[in-house]
């Protein structure tokens, strides 16, 4: 049955949306699930809500549950993939390996370290920025049958596509398919009238933007061009176009563009957000939507009313051993499950970001340096509740990315226990159920660059913060303030090796090179049996060994315990338990460990009684 106002509470938390809607009211607020699973609280009607979350709750969730109107029977994908099995490496182009010694990253660079990459025991490649794009970093197309010019050529892809093929590997490409550059030629035919129904452009005045939406005052998803004397919506930021895909023409269009790049060899896409292909009426905001969620207007775009059926369309016009995954951003594990539901056919894998969102640290660590935001417990939690509820279903599983800084600098280990973190950090990402997503120098460990300037930086968002900050902070504090969150820190050079460019280029490099090359880099690390890089290796080998540690069941253990991570893995007769030690010092274990389990693989070369700061084995049980 639909929600209405009469709805009761309990109901909404049964239901896909209003669950994960809940949730992330919950979050936000810093109230926990119990509230509203007391009887009492949950027999309520709806409305009531307004009481918890503010006035105008009620009305914003009925507005995005209207559009999954029942109760889904969530029937997950089952059966063997070859995206279940792979090993994803994401390359972040410009700062993999320069080939042409422009001082940026390509994808000859990318063919050259092929053997790296096989040796390390990876089996598919995300590619990522690749399509000529400008502006937005990158990430929004200026033409979809293009590659960015200092990347390389279509030659070169093929070439790629070709020998990983010859290796057995996979190539993916990340691609945003709900906007375009404000520079790509269909935006600038739209201005003249010719292709108008693309996009989101509304006449107008320039005083007078059409709603509200956007996430500051007064209305910044939409931007005025003069020269039309048309607003035209940037839900994604300045000169991110949204594309109209209301619009058949549209559809077909990105249908035949991911159809181009399979011709030339991509095995599968990963999309940008997808969740927000289908917009309801362009009416205002809530103004508590910017109160909980960041943003205005969130309920009206967040989950359109068409957007399953779009996203059906687009996955039935590719092959069926295609991986197609997207980011759907502010959803959760019941959301989730109506995007990858096999009897759907819209999306193999849900991406999933919120877990690395950041966060403020905890009052008992004031002391901690201001970009240490996460906490592994809080990890342990998102994973716990990912496992359970989204069981069966199939997701990414990755740590880093190319829009955050590094993992061991924002869970602020002591130096000296970096490389245990480190591999902690693999052996949760490779023993947890789902597709491990390495994303490039995560296997060597590498930390935060300490940039002394904002000069040094290149990331447009980054360094337009700055620029707001600096007048009401000064430069030092701003500075600080920026480097909390840059994404500059996870967009160095990869140090292949210690000479003075770190092997990355001959030329001057497109940016900064990260602290520490001398014994970070991957010549050294590939030589040493201890090593981060090492550990990787091991982690990779064990898992295309170990079927349980893919598709066998999770189980956890000792869920009280809030120091440690303990779970089996089990498939048949196969069965694996990994304990882990989630703090920086030493704790007592929290179950001993049996005859019938025997140690293979650990963080640390000799074994103890206790875990040791952030001890994480692996065990095969007999």
């Amino acid at each position: 049955m639909p929600l209405t106002r009469r709805s009761r509470i309990k109901e909404a938390w049964q239901h896909p949306v209003g669950h994960d809607v809940l949730k992330n009211m919950l979050r936000r607020t810093g109230r926990g699930e119990g509230l509203l699973r007391n009887p009492v609280v949950a027999n309520l009607p709806l409305p009531n809500l307004d009481r918890i979350a503010g006035p105008g709750f009620c009305d914003m969730l009925l507005d995005m549950a209207a559009q999954e109107p029942d109760i889904y029977a969530y029937q997950a994908a089952e059966g063997q993939a070859w995206w279940k099995e792979a090993v994803v490496y994401q390359i972040y182009l410009p700062s993999f390996m320069d080939s042409d010694h422009d001082g940026m990253g390509d994808l000859g660079g990318v063919i050259q370290r092929l053997p790296y990459l096989a040796r390390l025991g990876v089996d598919t490649l995300w590619l990522f920025p690749l399509l000529d794009g400008a502006g937005c970093g990158g990430e929004c197309a200026r033409d979809f049958y293009g590659i960015q010019q200092d990347l390389g050529t279509m030659e070169d892809l093929v070439a790629l596509t070709e020998q990983a093929h010859a290796r057995g590997m996979r190539v993916v490409l990340g691609i945003d398919i709900a906007a375009t550059s404000q520079e790509h030629p269909w935006f600038r035919q739209a201005l003249e009238g010719e292709k108008s129904a693309f996009y989101y452009l509304r006449p107008g005045f320039a005083e007078r933007p059409p709603n509200n939406w956007g996430q500051n005052a007064p209305a910044p998803a939409w931007k005025w061009y003069p020269e039309a004397e048309m607003w035209g919506l940037q839900l994604g930021g300045p000169g991110r176009m949204d594309l109209n895909w209301d619009n058949p023409t549209v559809r077909a269009k990105m249908a035949k563009v991911l159809n181009f790049w399979l011709g030339k060899g991509v095995d599968g896409f990963v999309f940008g957000p997808v969740n927000q292909l289908s917009k309801g009426n362009l009416e205002d905001g809530s103004p508590l939507a910017y109160e909980l969620l960041g943003a205005r207007g969130y309920e009206k775009y967040a989950y359109g009313p068409r957007l399953h059926r779009y996203l059906r369309e687009l996955r039935a016009a590719l092959p069926g051993d295609v991986l197609v995954a997207g980011e759907v951003r502010g959803t959760g594990t019941e959301m989730a499950k109506l995007f990858a539901a096999a009897e759907r056919g819209e999306l193999d894998m849900v991406v999933d970001t919120s877990h690395l969102a950041p966060k403020p640290p905890a009052p008992k660590q004031k002391n901690r340096s201001e970009d240490a935001c996460l906490e592994l417990a809080d990890l342990k939690e998102y994973y716990l509740e990912w496992m359970d509820r989204y069981h069966e279903g199939w997701m990414p599983l990755f740590l880093e990315s190319s829009n955050f800084p590094r993992i061991v600098s924002r869970l602020g280990a002591a130096a000296a226990y970096r490389t245990a973190l480190a591999k902690l950090l693999a052996t949760l990402m490779f023993t947890l159920r789902g597709t491990p997503v390495i994303y490039q120098g995560g296997e060597l460990g590498l930390a935060n660059t300490r940039f002394s300037a904002p000069e040094e930086l290149r990331d447009e968002a980054s360094l337009d913060l700055y620029a707001t900050l600096r007048e009401r902070m000064g430069e030092a504090a701003a500075l600080q303030k920026v480097l909390a969150t840059a994404a500059d820190h996870a967009r160095t050079p990869m140090p292949w090796n210690n000479t003075a460019k770190s092997g990355f280029t001959g030329a001057e490099p497109w940016m900064r090179l990260t602290d520490g090359t001398e014994h970070l880099n991957a010549a050294v690390q590939m030589e040493d049996a201890n090593s981060v890089w090492s550990h990787y290796q091991k982690l990779i080998a064990l898992r295309k060994k170990a079927r349980a540690l893919i598709y066998g069941s999770f189980n956890a253990v000792f869920l009280r315990n809030s120091k440690t991570f303990c779970y089996f893995r089990i498939l048949e007769g196969e069965k694996w338990y990994v304990e882990m030690n989630l703090t920086g010092k030493e704790v007592v274990r929290p179950g001993r460990i049996l005859r019938s389990q025997r140690l293979a693989l650990s963080n640390y070369d000799t074994t103890a009684r206790t875990l040791r700061p952030y001890e994480a084995n692996v065990y095969r049980c007999d």
